[in-house]
């Protein structure tokens, strides 16, 4: 771009936390695809900083991060070190496009101390039901982002568990 060159710009979903408002909620459930991490990991940073200020234990914090390979979960270590640092949260990891195998065995889970990875599995209605009906569904905020076919199929699929539209909340990219 050079000066006087026209710029198109287009964006969605309004998205962002703000702890004191947040804080009425107490669970949240969030949802990343890809480079969609990137505003959810803020979130988390934000959300772990403030959960030990206040040292409450009434906090829930669930992650649900997909991305092709283990290798594109980006951020994967560092959340992982937040997990393991404030207890409420939980990381649950998934591959769309590797396979684990061990003595020819497809192995499907991980389980570790601060969550779960998942192999060859996207995150569908069914791993979504499991862990919302882990959290309280009246204090619950949902925040989601990655690519806009998975937004909308989460969106969907929350609104049909039962989360109220306006307590789903997304950002979008094109």
């Amino acid at each position: 771009c050079k000066v006087g060159d026209m710029v198109k710009m287009r964006c969605g979903g309004e998205f962002y936390l703000d702890f004191n408002e947040a804080d009425k909620r107490k669970h949240f459930l969030l949802v990343a695809g890809g480079v969609g991490i990137n505003p959810i990991c803020s979130i988390i940073r934000d959300l772990a900083e403030n959960i030990t200020k206040s040292q409450s234990n009434e906090h829930q914090v669930i992650l649900l991060y997909s991305g092709k390979t283990e290798r594109d979960l980006l951020f994967k270590d560092e959340l992982m070190d937040i997990a393991k640092k404030v207890p409420s949260i939980r990381c649950q990891f998934f591959t769309t496009r590797e396979r684990h195998q061990e003595e020819g065995i497809l192995i499907r889970f991980i389980n570790t101390e601060i969550g779960t990875y998942y192999t060859d599995c996207r995150i569908d209605a069914n791993i979504l039901r499991e862990f919302v009906l882990n959290l309280n569904m009246s204090k619950l905020q949902t925040y989601i982002c990655g690519p806009p076919p998975m937004i909308e199929s989460v969106a969907a699929n929350l609104l049909q568990i039962g989360i109220a539209q306006e307590n789903i909340n997304y950002e979008k990219w094109w």
